[in-house]
């Protein structure tokens, strides 16, 4: 069971975990991040759903972080996901969305292409 979210640097948040439980509401004004909570959390439902299956690969040249570290690439057809706003307006990428589960964690970078606009996760 997943049992809180951490964002840094993710559209609206710039640092910030929420707790989970088995039943959590989201509640708050209008644009207080209610629905960037929805999405990340459906990022993380995308990559740990198709975890198992997908093959890890080398971290792309254009990323600054050590070669050490590999990644997934999910296929994000049929996805309204936006990707130009996906990082926090006052910093670079990456985003980073944490997932800590009862037993585990996994921790998902967003990552987005130099000046191109695609985006690899």
């Amino acid at each position: 069971m997943l049992s809180e979210i951490s964002l840094r640097n993710f559209k609206c948040f710039s640092r910030h975990t929420i707790p989970l439980r088995a039943i959590t509401v989201i509640v708050g004004r209008n644009n207080a991040g209610k629905s960037t909570i929805v999405e990340a959390l459906r990022l993380v439902s995308l990559v740990a759903s198709r975890l198992e299956f997908l093959p890890f690969l080398n971290v792309p040249r254009w990323l600054d972080i050590p070669s050490v570290n590999v990644g997934v690439s999910p296929s994000l057809s049929n996805q309204e996901l936006d990707f130009e706003s996906a990082f926090h307006s006052y910093n670079d990428p990456p985003a980073e969305i944490s997932a800590r589960y009862v037993k585990w964690s996994r921790n998902y970078n967003l990552h987005r292409r130099p000046r191109t606009g695609a985006c690899g996760c």
